[in-house]
């Protein structure tokens, strides 16, 4: 866009009104020449001298006057400027050039309204001038006119249909006034199919593809912008978060390296560069990152916050409360990080006693909050849900619900209503339209126990939806896609998303899992559907008021168990799940997982976050009359700083098993699954028990020793063997629970005993029809009393 008019001054041959600069000599003319010649060149300081020497002589030469104030604003002195340029309009008052760079002039001080009126005067004295209505059309667009600025915008694209810098400027004004994406995106087009090498209008064309979750398209036009200008610094920052939406965050560190290389001393840049660290387990980077920003920022608060969080995620929990303290004290009122800090609780507890004072001061956090009336507009800010209340072996009933019940007072956009759950009308459909929510349709636990539901629901009976994120996809993302109708694609902006969701006129909304992303736990509060339930993906309540039921099964629940839950609990008869039998992998051997050669291997192979301390004691005595085994975990994968934490609680009590806590590398499903076939014994943590992992060892005919508790969650492998009608290694207490595993990694003739039995009966786990025949059943059920 040409922002300021440069040109060689023509005579004014006005008959209305004579001026003084018509007697100018040839000597100055040409002195003016020279100047303007400089003054085009860049070398503003040969040519501001030459333009006062003029003025000197001839102080009214109103193309010196106007010439010299483009020169100042060039120059950075906008107030001089501003003088230079009102004289020569003075004295040419029907310029038009001199209105528009007093426009100009007026948008970079900030004055907006003088600068309407200025550019207004240019384009009366010029009205099919197109760079004058291109002016007029920003700085309108800037004060948020957007209907006064749309006109201008096309009246020049009009007069220069082939200009590219017209077509890119009416992009923007699609893209920020009137958030019509489509026509913003066919206006950079137009103009890139103009001047094929247009930076600013890839980067652009990028930053509305980013918008509309096109983001395979948005890398690609970052990228030719930045390859037509390497030093590009925005489309570097925003090709890298492109990167960090697409879950590709080594790329996205390289695009913050390359533009720190431009601009080093960028906080807000070494924040983002933190954050794409902070995913890769790069926390001692990360944290370099969050300083660096601090120190050129120190009162950025959105530094220590971050910092704050990437402490979590070492395990340093007391670090992070403190790094949370210092943001507060510069955000004092920010009532997403009130709560945040408030729900942070140990990944790797210190001891039941820390775990028991830690709610205890939730509790009374909860207490305060709700007495303050606070206000929260974005709960996504806090960025976190209540996971690891979960792990805590206590009923989390009560205080997920008075959590909930703060989060809906303080927030009340998530209570959203769908109007089609507000009308009463009763509409005649041939089918039950469902749709299936969640942010792990993925080779994740919860894509790999919901894909066989969602792909064998009849179609006959229910018209299926899936409502689809930006972000990972692989084979059960296509596999669950293709099983569906329709698949809506979310962006991850509440606000849209339930009208998304809610466009649908959706009869039942599932989510086969709530609690552990934050972004499906607050749309859980709305009202999406007039029937609304979720699964065991996470096994506990989840607290929200608009979940009606929670969809689990008789083999995993205990007498009673209802009164955990807030949704109303629906039992069937089997596992609620149609699970693909995986395959075998070949046969792995310990020196494939740098294992020792001998001694009993006693697997573990849950996330460390599920250790609770009460096991600490039953991995001891394991290991104390087994003097020759070996517990084996898996890694925490985040530099070893969750193992490190693990270890230092159990070496408090029990020292002198140290040495024989093994850890190994995690791997990929086949390594994972040939990692479960060298073990003595596997065994499962009475507190909270395997799912996922525990179908994969029985599909392989591996024994789990385990010992259910009073919770759902740490039923499933108990409930697994009482599907394949088995029951031997199911401990009612903690010395049977040791006892059995020691059996099973001493005595080869019982394991391999065990092994038959459950090879001979794991079919009953895999592809269970009569599954999806009692959730069809139940869903049947409910909509016709609804």
């Amino acid at each position: 866009m040409e922002k300021n008019e440069i040109k060689k001054p023509k005579r004014n041959i006005s008959k209305k009104k004579k001026t003084r600069s018509q007697s100018i000599s040839n000597d100055y003319r040409a002195l003016l020449s020279q100047a303007v010649k400089n003054h085009q060149l860049g070398l503003l300081d040969q040519a501001i001298p030459l333009y006062r020497q003029i003025l000197s002589v001839h102080p009214n030469f109103a193309d010196a006057n106007h010439l010299l104030g483009v020169a100042m604003h060039a120059y950075g002195d906008l107030e001089e400027a501003v003088n230079y340029i009102k004289r020569a309009i003075k004295l040419v008052p029907d310029r038009s050039s001199f209105h528009n760079n007093l426009g100009n002039l007026y948008k970079d001080l900030n004055l907006m309204d003088e600068a309407v009126v200025s550019l207004r005067r240019a384009i009366i004295y010029d009205k099919n001038n197109a760079t004058y209505h291109i002016n007029l059309g920003n700085v309108l667009n800037q004060m948020g006119r957007y209907e006064e600025s749309g006109p201008h915008l096309k009246k020049a694209a009009k007069l220069q249909p082939n200009s590219p810098e017209v077509h890119n400027n009416l992009g923007l004004l699609y893209q920020e006034g009137h958030d019509q994406l489509n026509l913003a995106s066919d206006s950079f087009l137009r103009a890139i199919s103009l001047r094929p090498e247009y930076p600013e209008a890839l980067y652009n064309l990028g930053n509305v593809f980013a918008q509309q979750f096109r983001l395979k398209e948005a890398v690609d036009s970052f990228q030719k912008a930045i390859n037509l200008k390497p030093d590009y610094l925005e489309a570097l920052i925003n090709l890298g978060n492109t990167f960090t939406q697409q879950e590709k965050p080594n790329r996205a560190i390289h695009c913050y390296k390359e533009a720190l290389k431009i601009f080093p001393k960028h906080a807000e840049l070494l924040i983002n560069l933190g954050n794409a660290q902070k995913d890769v387990n790069d926390f001692e980077s990360s944290i370099l990152s969050f300083k660096s920003a601090i120190e050129i920022l120190p009162d950025n608060a959105d530094a220590y916050f971050n910092l704050a969080n990437v402490l979590f995620e070492k395990g340093d929990i007391d670090g992070a409360h403190d790094q949370l303290d210092l943001a507060l004290s510069y955000q004092p009122k920010n009532t997403a990080w009130r709560i945040r800090q408030a729900i942070m609780m140990p990944v790797i507890p210190s001891s039941e006693e820390d775990i028991l004072l830690r709610r205890k001061k939730l509790k009374e956090k909860i207490k305060l909050f709700k007495s303050e009336g606070l206000s929260l507009i974005d709960p996504l800010k806090v960025g976190v849900t209540n996971f690891y209340l979960t792990y805590h072996n206590i009923d989390n009933k009560q205080i997920l619900q008075e959590i909930a019940g703060l989060y809906s007072s303080a927030c009340p956009s998530l209570s959203f209503q769908a109007n089609h759950c507000v009308s009463i009308e009763q509409k005649t459909k041939h089918r039950i339209k469902i749709g299936f929510l969640s942010n792990f349709f993925w080779e994740h636990t919860i894509g790999k126990l919901s894909s066989g539901i969602i792909q064998n629901f009849s179609h006959d009976l229910f018209e299926i939806v899936i409502f689809q994120f930006p972000g990972k996809k692989d084979h059960v993302t296509t596999a669950i896609e293709k099983s569906a109708e329709r698949v809506v694609p979310l962006v991850k902006n509440l606000e849209q998303d339930r009208k998304r969701i809610a466009k649908e006129e959706l009869d039942i909304l599932f989510y086969p899992d709530l609690g552990m992303d934050p972004y499906t736990y607050f749309l859980s509060f709305s009202r999406l559907a007039p029937l609304q339930t979720v699964s065991w993906g996470h096994p506990e309540t989840v607290g929200s008021h608009n979940i009606d039921y929670f969809i689990s099964s008789d083999l995993i629940e205990a007498p009673g168990s209802a009164e955990q839950y807030r949704e109303k609990l629906i039992s069937i008869s089997l596992l609620p799940t149609y699970y693909y039998r995986p395959k075998a992998p070949k046969k792995s051997e310990r020196s494939d997982y740098s294992l020792p050669d001998t001694g009993s291997l006693y697997i573990c192979p849950q996330t460390l976050f599920k250790f609770h301390p009460s096991f600490d004691s039953v991995i001891a005595q394991i290991l104390h009359r087994d003097i020759s085994g070996y517990f084996v975990m898996i890694d925490d994968g985040k530099g070893g700083y969750w193992n490190k934490l693990l270890i230092e609680r159990i070496g408090k009590k029990f020292p002198d098993i140290i040495d024989r806590i093994v850890f190994v590398h995690r791997m990929s499903k086949e390594r994972f699954m040939g990692f479960l076939q060298i073990a003595s014994v596997v065994l499962d943590i009475p507190s909270f028990s395997g799912g996922n992992s525990s179908l994969e060892a029985f599909a392989m005919g591996v024994p789990i020793v385990t010992y259910p508790g009073k919770f759902m969650r740490s039923q499933v492998t108990a409930g697994c063997y009482k599907q394949m009608g088995l029951d031997s290694l199911i401990a009612s207490s903690n010395e049977e629970y040791i006892s059995i595993a020691i059996k099973l990694a001493k005595n080869k003739k019982y394991r391999k005993q065990m092994q038959k039995e459950i090879i001979d009966n794991s079919y009953k786990l895999f592809e269970r029809q009569e599954v999806i025949n009692e959730l069809e059943a139940f869903f049947i059920g409910v909509s016709q009393n609804k």
